[in-house]
């Protein structure tokens, strides 16, 4: 994952950097730093890709509450 991924999926969930940071577990500061890469690739990305994945998953579910039957 580079720091344009990481920068859009973060946007994709209508999130701030700390926001972001809060709900991945680093540090607000970790995230720009992150996103500052740009093209290239963030250290430990798995690790990103599996917390993303994760905030869909939670992002669908919290929708699926809210919206009336």
């Amino acid at each position: 994952m580079t720091g344009n991924q990481l920068k859009e999926a973060r946007e994709e969930f209508d999130l701030t950097q700390v926001e972001f940071a809060i709900a991945v577990g680093k540090s607000p500061q970790t995230i720009a730093r992150w996103e500052q890469l740009k093209e290239d690739e963030i250290p430990d990305s798995r690790f990103l890709e599996l917390a993303i994945k994760g905030l869909k998953v939670e992002m669908t579910e919290k929708n699926k509450k809210k919206s009336p039957k």
